[in-house]
């Protein structure tokens, strides 16, 4: 209930807010609270084969305080808890504020589309292993999955 009322507090026009179905399908949600209120949301949500992804939302009024690195410490602990190796996330190419702060937390960009980035952060070597193929896997569930897409291109990135 409280998650719904901080999605809905956020108002419809907001560039990147994010329904409350992504979070209905969370298996972990972490929360930050400032000034006695809610102000981010981050969870993570099992996907296609083995991927995990996240979603993130911080309320424009709080954004450019730090709060992505505490959701993000907190999925990140979690999934270690669970063993993940990796976790991917998508993000648009118009949200050069999400983009840096994923960046400033770790996450890597492996594929790109006109409109957005997909971005992965690996927990352990076999996650390193993986994340050397995501740029596959992207451009097959891109091709496959969502085929619209006229232009990927992969990011190859040195471990």
């Amino acid at each position: 209930e409280e998650i719904e009322h901080f999605i809905n507090s956020v108002p419809d026009d907001v560039p990147f807010r994010q329904p409350l179905k992504a979070f209905g399908k969370a298996e972990f949600i972490t929360g930050v609270r400032l000034a006695g209120q809610l102000a981010g949301l981050a969870g993570l949500t099992p996907a296609f084969l083995f991927l995990h992804t996240c979603v993130y939302m911080v309320k424009p009024e709080f954004q450019r305080m730090g709060l992505s690195k505490q959701l993000t410490q907190n999925l990140l602990r979690y999934a270690r808890k669970k063993r993940f190796s990796f976790i991917v996330l998508t993000v648009s190419k118009e949200n050069r504020l999400a983009i840096n702060a994923y960046r400033g937390n770790g996450f890597k960009i492996y594929c790109e589309t006109p409109r957005e980035y997909d971005m992965a952060f690996s927990l352990n070597r076999k996650g390193d292993f993986i994340c050397k193929f995501l740029p596959f896997v992207f451009a097959f569930f891109r091709l496959v999955v969502t085929p619209s897409w006229t232009f990927i291109r992969v990011h190859w990135t040195r471990s």
